[in-house]
């Protein structure tokens, strides 16, 4: 049984869209026995939006970079959390440091803080107040900086003054998870929890797709 995980943003999905082409080898490659699934730094409820907009065929979902996964019913099987206390100082960091926006979730739930931001992020979901979200445990951060420098610099400066989260630069984005929370361990749980072979396929093109680069058969 082969299993192929493929990152999304610009690896799947670019500005106009997913190719019809792409949709039809994905949809082959299960019919012949195949495991085809998503694997990305987005929301469980933003790579479910584009599971629905784009009907892609799939037979698991990772969302936040290993920090939830879901499998082809929309059952959750795994999912991570960062303290309520580090997720408020977190945000008060941001605040004081100001990049050029921030999203935090908790999965399905998003909300937003922009500072000097001159773009639509391309995720086409209602985002409430951060008041709100924070009745439920907040699992990630995605944050926007002007350059790669700057998230390469907000990165390290983060993962030193809050060692209970892991900071992780994509390209010039930070994605903030629970630690010890990576694409390579989300797919290792999900097919021990599964119990499927080891024919492992991968294909990413960001920083946080090094690990489950390293450890798996890539592209």
């Amino acid at each position: 049984m082969k299993i192929l995980a493929s990152d999304y943003d610009y690896t799947l999905h670019f500005k106009d869209g997913i190719k019809p082409k792409d949709l039809e080898m994905i949809q082959t490659f299960r019919s012949n026995g195949g495991l085809f699934g998503l694997v990305s730094g987005r929301a469980i409820s933003s790579l479910l939006h584009e599971v629905h907009k784009y009907q892609i065929p799939y037979d698991f979902l990772i969302g936040v970079n290993g920090g939830f996964i879901l499998d082809n019913g929309g059952h959750e099987i795994f999912k991570t959390t960062i303290s309520t206390k580090t997720a408020k100082a977190l945000i008060q960091y941001l605040n004081k440091h100001t990049p050029q926006s921030y999203t935090l979730h908790n999965g399905y739930d998003l909300a937003r803080k922009i500072f000097t931001e001159d773009f639509k992020l391309n995720i086409d979901l209602e985002f409430k107040d951060i008041d709100t979200l924070f009745e439920k445990p907040v699992s990630g951060f995605f944050i926007n900086y002007k350059t790669e420098e700057d998230a390469m610099l907000a990165q390290l400066d983060m993962n030193k003054k809050f060692p209970d989260v892991y900071a992780q630069q994509n390209a010039n984005f930070v994605d903030i998870t629970a630690p010890n929370v990576n694409k390579a361990r989300g797919i290792q749980k999900l097919i021990d929890h599964e119990n499927w072979g080891h024919d492992v396929w991968v294909i990413g093109d960001g920083q946080n797709d090094k690990e489950m680069i390293e450890n798996f058969n890539s592209f």
